[in-house]
């Protein structure tokens, strides 16, 4: 609830003009929205597209790995899991244990003592690519609790499984056991040598009869036990996680090296080191063996990407971005490689009208990009698709088989890339011609840098016009969403080039003074923000905003107040920005003067504190402004930000969808996109755009009181979309401000520097 919008750095938003491959006319739209910080400041332009294979990741970007049998749903009887997938031969084989009830009461037992109260049972089952069964191996488990750390199918047709039989107190053997397909124990026998406060969590295996458990070792630090094919143990070693696998050859690669950067190749027989293996990620999964067809030795599982790897160059190539493949690894999953280099992804999901997880299996396989525009399907690009969409997108999907959605995520914000390099390769791809046919923006959080992409776009007339569609739609209509929201998204034309359902409020709440009212002016602001600092409330606007924090916040939501980005000038030497200059500077501008944090109820009905900036984005009340008795005082008002047209509360669209008027899929793209707008779309709990689906979720919420509930509709139809100033005035404000607080020049003289630039910069622009 209580949100700050803190901002340090700011990335900077370039693209540049080109006029390649017959798209002149979108390329030199593009071009006009470079930005320069008006005083000599420019960062280098990207002049050609002679990295763009470098910054795509070359040959990978050719292909892209779809399943093309669909996503099938594998048996699991009981269980919401797997315990393992392997490919052999034809087929590819998963575990799952099944726990059943006893038929044989305590009673009944001869052995009382003995009797469990349920049955574990492990089942295999051998599926084709089609995703039918072709052979099960059902295998009763010694004791209902046991535990599965992995399993294999042997070169001789036999099953090999490592459990642990485990106690009341979670400790127990390790078992090693072979069965024949028809669930006939042929071999069993305990692992020994491990000490009994290790703690296993995943086996590996090898083609030569080794095998190795990963875990956690007495000090709880990561290690591996390796045993021979006699099941003697050949040594324990410590690693950086239990990121490991056999690679054939007596050879084992594990992940070492401080901040899990470095793979290390090792001989199973003497361990001694046999080649280090530098990778440039960080979020390394799994490692696991390639096939005898593969070009690679193995591949490395990362959060977003798998990458092949040659031991001999050593040089890691992508192979699969997830993203793309509608993969959406958000439990537990498993991956096998087959010999013919298809790769079979198992993934958990819930089923949203049953609430059950269940388990879908994904067999992949690279299709040329060349190949996709014979076949209707439609490229969607994004900033940051998140783990909700991608499955919003994958039942589109299979619900719309005429209508196929890829995906192309730009940025993640755990990417090995930035956000201003993600924005580059947006560039680069329009400037090689490989325009999306729909632009999905996700600026959530500090990335207003996003929005600021999306109205260049909007800008430069290169989107479709989505208000047709809506008309010519038997199912939406304009009056169906809040029309104050749907207007502050139409361009200076009237048109409506971007949508999107899921809404966050930004707003300041106010404990009243006279001089304030829903109409007030930024002069009040400071009137107010002054009078706090000088009762020695260095913290005027919320906890925790040093100077800069205090700065930039008031430019990112407030910055109307002296820019005018339709006439194309500003207002730095206004004696409204002297004022807030020293307000600033008065402010420390480091972070271990923090006070001690207080609920923004405590610190406004005190008076420590009179304006609270505030942001919701869904239906869980508003409990920060409550009082004890939860009500909301009469005196709290939530007064917007002061600019010239009075109070104005801020409305984010969490996810806003484009069409570019270059697609040839304008109306298949379209039937996606109104997926996201109809009556329940989604069980997602955001503040909507459609106003039935808003009355409907906020009557539903049993955390918000009826006053809350006035609140937030009041709030509603006053929204105003938030349009932020440029990143680079921004910048150019925050580097003058350095010089002010250091004592380098005077507030006139920084207001009056900064008026230059800005003024160098807008001309630039409009020219």
């Amino acid at each position: 609830m209580n949100r700050k919008i803190k901002r340090h750095t700011f990335s900077i938003l370039f693209i540049s003009a080109f006029v390649i491959l017959g798209v002149v006319a979108l390329i030199t739209a593009l071009a006009g929205d470079r930005e320069d910080d008006g005083g000599g400041r420019n960062e280098p332009d990207i002049t050609d597209a002679q990295n763009y294979e470098n910054v795509q990741g070359g040959r990978f970007d050719e292909y892209v790995w779809l399943a093309e049998s669909g996503f099938m749903r594998l048996e699991t009887g009981n269980s919401e899991r797997i315990n393992g997938l392997v490919a052999h031969g034809d087929l590819f084989y998963y575990l799952y244990l099944e726990h059943l009830e006893n038929p044989v009461s305590q009673e009944q037992a001869e052995d009382s003592e003995s009797w469990e109260p349920f049955l574990s049972l492990a089942h295999i089952k051998g599926i084709n690519q089609l995703g039918a069964v072709m052979t099960t191996v059902t295998i009763p488990m010694e004791h209902w609790d046991s535990l599965v750390f992995g399993f294999d199918i042997s070169n001789t047709n036999e099953v090999v499984i490592i459990a642990q039989t485990v106690d009341w107190d979670g400790h127990g053997p390790l078992y090693y056991s072979r069965y024949d397909f028809d669930g006939n124990l042929l071999l069993r026998e305990e692992l020994l040598g491990i000490g009994t406060e290790w703690s296993a969590q995943e086996a590996h295996f090898d083609k030569d009869g080794f095998v190795a458990l990963t875990g956690l070792d007495s000090r709880f630090e990561n290690s591996v036990i390796i045993f021979d094919d006699n099941l003697a143990v050949i040594r324990e070693k410590s690693i950086a996680s239990n990121v490991f696998t056999f690679i054939g050859d007596g050879a084992y690669v594990y992940l070492s090296g401080e901040g899990a950067s470095t793979l290390r190749k090792a001989d199973i027989i003497t361990g001694a080191s046999i080649r280090e293996l530098p990778l440039a990620h960080q979020d390394i999964a799994s490692i696991h063996l390639a096939g005898e067809n593969s070009p690679f030795d193995f591949y490395v599982v990362t959060r977003h990407r798998i990458y092949g790897y040659d031991t001999e160059t050593r040089e890691a190539e992508p192979v699969l971005n997830f993203v793309e493949s509608h993969i959406n690894l958000i439990g537990s999953y498993h991956i096998a490689f087959t010999a013919d280099g298809n790769i079979a992804i198992s993934q958990e999901q819930i089923d949203l009208a049953t609430h059950i997880w269940t388990v879908e299996l994904a067999i992949l396989s690279p299709v040329h990009r060349d190949t996709l525009a014979d076949r209707d399907h439609i490229l969607l690009g994004g900033f940051r698709l998140r783990p909700l969409f991608i499955e919003e997108v994958m039942r589109f999907n299979q619900s719309n088989p005429e209508v196929q959605i890829l995906l192309h995520n730009y940025w993640d914000i755990s990417d090995e890339m930035g956000l201003r390099q993600a924005i580059e390769r947006f560039n680069l791809d329009i400037i090689a011609g490989n325009i999306p046919d729909i632009i999905l923006f996700e600026p959530l959080g500090d990335e207003f840098d996003l929005i600021r992409v999306r109205d260049s776009l909007i800008r430069q007339g290169v989107l479709v016009d989505l208000y047709p569609f809506i008309d010519a739609d038997p199912e939406l209509n304009r009056e169906d969403f809040f029309q104050n929201v749907l207007e502050g998204l139409e361009d200076a034309d009237g048109a409506l080039p971007v949508i999107g359902n899921w809404l966050r409020i930004t707003s300041m709440i106010a404990l009243t003074p006279s001089a304030l009212s829903e109409n007030w002016a930024f002069g009040d602001f400071l009137d107010v923000m002054e009078q706090s600092v000088g009762a020695g409330h260095l913290e005027p606007l919320g906890n925790r905003m040093t100077g800069v924090d205090f700065l930039t916040t008031i430019l990112e939501y407030m910055g109307d107040n002296f820019v005018d980005k339709d006439a194309g000038i500003s207002h730095f030497e206004s004696e409204n920005f002297i004022r807030l200059l020293n307000l600033t500077a008065s402010i420390p501008a480091n972070e271990e003067w923090y006070m001690n944090w207080r609920p923004i109820f405590d610190s406004l009905i005190s008076e420590e504190q009179m304006i609270e900036l505030i942001g919701f984005g869904g239906y869980t009340g508003l409990s920060d402004v409550r009082g004890p008795a939860g009500e909301i005082p009469p005196q709290f008002t939530y007064i917007g930000f002061p600019g010239t047209s009075g109070g104005a509360h801020r409305v984010e669209i969490s996810e806003t969808f484009s069409i570019f008027a270059s697609s040839q899929h304008q109306d298949a793209a379209w039937q996606f996109v109104r997926e996201t707008l109809l009556p329940g779309a989604t069980e997602r709990i955001a503040l909507t755009l459609r106003i039935d689906d808003f009355e409907n979720r906020l009557e539903a919420s049993y955390e918000m009181t009826t006053q809350d509930k006035n609140v937030m509709r009041e709030l509603m139809n006053q929204l105003t979309v938030h349009r932020p100033i440029s990143g680079t005035i921004i910048m150019i404000v925050t580097e003058e401000f350095s010089a002010f607080y250091r004592g380098m020049q005077t507030a006139e003289d920084t207001a009056r520097i900064i008026q230059n630039r800005v003024a160098i910069y807008l001309s630039e622009r409009a020219g």
